[in-house]
């Protein structure tokens, strides 16, 4: 089979996410009315577009939301109130289970996680709810007929199949690793390993953290007393001991090759060198340094000059100083190389990337090069043999580990891996072979590859399909339907207002600024009032209007003819600004969320000013319930700018501002189920 690179790519808060589909003859994909259904690879179609959901297949069944449209006692075409939960499908797409659950998973060895009433339970595929789970808040299959369960009071236990407990729900957190076969349990301030046996392999009480075990082993401590130590999943502790204050076994690791703790069964420990004339409990990061100690808890090397240690692979390590230049060194801690401006992976091979007089070179750890040649830069290390280098005449070249030219390769994001690659050119995306053929012209603004070799995910200008090899299409969806047609989901939106300034907030000094655009309405930009649009006259108008040129569309307005600046708290430029359904109950539910930040630095003000306005987008919403919407804003008056801008009055908290109405429906799942967020990287500040 071909294999082809493919980049991530981003979608917007209400448009439906592609996804693989497990169907054994087709690929899941939606139309313009964002109904999902199966195609198959020259885009027939082998199950309707009728779905609400991409149908995922495992064991042979998928979870599946059908839309059906009624009309009600009015005449109005409404979907029915069976479209708003979830069934099982077959491959046929014939019912299997039928609808009854507000939101349902995938099986996995025989049991799916349902939904009902906003409460989990596990189910079989003969549709019965395992009794056991009806006694839980959340339930979670492990492996071997084991169970995670969660009580209402938040507490975590484990339980057989047959439900049996076999430790008992009165944890804080309890962290399945199926890897090693082990649970974390953490109650309070106190650790202990469980094992997939259902024994005890560390109880409880010794430890006051235990870091994830990785290849079977796990560094443990104890604040009170300094102690340190190091176990393995077989029960054996190799040593548990005080150490100096601020002493401690380091737990990241520099990349996924080296996701270890032991190396040539040495362990790298953060190290503290107290300056006489520092006070006692006080600390510098002048004084931390890294060494290594052995499996008994002995420290073999102490050098304070090692700011940073990396991992040994055959006899040789990496060592940074304050200079950040690196060393390497052997196992008695003696320099046997060095110094290099900088180095890429470690000894493992017995070969590793260094930087010395400003050029790369590949040496092994007697310290002689491999290659005659040296190169200006590199593009991470060897991958499949191959690595990109560039020349002395500043050209991008492949290179095999012999050092010998493969091919010419481009300054762009390209692999090659198998027969295709997908790259980037001039910020667009198309496909070449090998051999440098192009078989997709580079005019796509993202390509992704699918299970099946020859078949890509494609979205161009305001099309989006699957295209084959020869660039046609096979199916496809245009954007320009956005708008036309209601949304059916059956999760909470994330918060999605995102705005900007016309000049920096004066009163926090930081906050999202935007470009001013007079006359001219972009999402979320501020733009002077036109008269042409109408407002009311009030000092602060938030009007939810339909879109003329979009019939499933809202456009909220937010304008400002106070005469003064109004500030609005934000996060990251995002508004506290969100979205309200009010259902047969008459209680007014929040069917968006807001997220929030760990970064005290998120959040801010956005201020508008007098005379501005902004424009938001919100598609109608359509579900199995019939619901009024409205939206709602926070605004800031900690110092009175809220008050004091409407009415002359100060006040020390935030104030609720709500929209007018307008009407839709919704699913049950809108109401509680937040699909989640993946943080892009470290920096990310977002962890739901």
């Amino acid at each position: 089979m071909r294999k082809i690179f493919f980049l991530a790519m981003l979608v917007s808060a209400f448009v439906p996410l592609y996804a693989q589909s497990t169907h054994p003859e087709g690929l899941s994909f939606y139309n313009e009315k964002s109904h999902w259904g199966i195609v198959d690879v020259k885009g027939n179609t082998i199950i309707p577009f009728e779905f609400g959901n991409s149908l995922h297949f495992s064991e042979g069944l998928a979870p599946a939301r059908k839309i059906r449209y009624l009309k009600d006692k009015n005449g109005i075409t409404r979907p029915d109130s069976l479209g708003g939960l979830f069934g099982y499908i077959n491959e046929k797409g014939e019912w299997v289970i039928p609808p009854a659950f507000e939101y349902a998973e995938g099986f996995k060895k025989g049991v799916a996680k349902v939904w009902k009433e906003e409460k989990q339970y596990m189910m079989d595929k003969n549709g019965n709810i395992l009794l056991f789970t009806q006694n839980y808040k959340e339930t979670e299959q492990i492996e071997n007929g084991l169970y995670l369960v969660t009580s209402v009071s938040g507490k975590s236990g484990i339980t057989s199949e047959n439900g049996q407990l076999l430790l008992d729900s009165i944890y804080t957190q309890i962290t399945p690793d199926p890897v090693n076969r082990v649970f974390i349990v953490r109650e309070k301030e106190e650790y202990g390993v469980f094992g997939f046996s259902g024994k005890w392999i560390f109880p409880m009480g010794k430890y006051d953290n235990i870091d994830p075990f990785i290849k079977g082993y796990a560094t443990v401590s104890r604040r009170e007393g300094h102690f340190e130590g190091f176990i393995d999943t077989t029960g054996r502790e190799y040593f548990f001991k005080s150490f100096p204050e601020r002493t401690y076994l380091k737990s990241t690791f520099y990349s996924d090759e080296e996701r270890e703790y032991i190396y040539e069964k040495l362990l790298i420990i953060n190290l503290y060198g107290r300056n006489t004339a520092e006070k006692e409990g006080s600390y510098s990061s002048v004084n931390s340094y890294e060494g290594y100690c052995n499996l008994k808890g002995e420290i073999v090397i102490d050098n304070p000059e090692f700011r940073r240690c990396f991992p040994f692979y055959n006899g040789r390590a990496i060592v940074s100083n304050a200079n950040f230049e690196d060393f390497v060194i052997n196992k008695k801690g003696e320099v046997v190389g060095g110094p290099f401006q900088d180095h890429y992976g470690s000894f493992q091979g017995g070969f590793c990337w260094v930087k010395q007089k400003k050029q790369w070179q590949y040496i092994d750890t007697l310290m002689l090069p491999l290659f005659k040649n040296t190169f200006k830069e590199i593009d991470g290390g060897f991958v499949n043999g191959k690595c990109k280098v560039k020349t002395e005449q500043s050209n991008w070249i492949w290179i095999d580990t012999k050092g010998d030219s493969i091919s010419l390769a481009e300054p762009s994001n390209e692999l090659f891996e198998g027969d295709f690659a997908v790259r980037a050119k001039e910020e667009k995306f198309g496909i070449k072979d090998k051999e440098g053929n192009i078989l997709i012209p580079f005019v796509y603004n993202r390509l992704m590859v699918t299970r099946y070799p020859e078949i890509f995910l494609a979205t161009r200008n305001d099309t989006t399909g699957y295209l084959n090899t020869q660039n046609q299409w096979i199916c496809r969806t245009l954007k320009t339907s956005e708008g036309m047609y209601p949304v059916n989901l059956d999760y909470m939106l994330r918060g999605f207002f995102y705005a900007g300034s016309s000049q920096p907030d004066k009163e926090t000094g930081i906050g999202g600024y935007a470009r001013y655009h007079p006359n001219k309405l972009e999402d979320g930009s501020p733009a002077k009032i036109s008269p042409e649009w109408n407002f009311p006259d009030q000092k602060l108008s938030f009007q939810a209007r339909q879109d003329t040129g979009k019939p499933a569309n809202i456009q909220l307005w937010i304008a400002n003819l106070s005469g003064k600046d109004i500030h609005f708290p934000a996060q990251d430029s995002r508004l506290e600004m969100t979205i309200e359904a009010r259902t047969r109950n008459g209680i007014w539910e929040e069917v968006m969320y807001l997220p929030d930040s760990w970064c005290g630095n998120s959040y801010h003000t956005l201020q508008l000013a007098s005379g501005e306005c902004w424009k938001f987008d919100m598609p109608i919403m359509e579900g199995s319930i019939p619901a009024t919407f409205r939206a709602r804003i926070s605004i800031d008056s900690a110092k009175g700018w809220f008050e004091e801008a409407l009415s002359g009055e100060k006040s020390q908290s935030n104030q609720l501002y709500y929209s007018n109405e307008w009407e839709g429906s919704v699913n049950p799942a809108q109401f509680w189920r937040q699909k989640g967020y993946t943080p892009s990287g470290i920096m990310d500040p977002y962890n739901e």
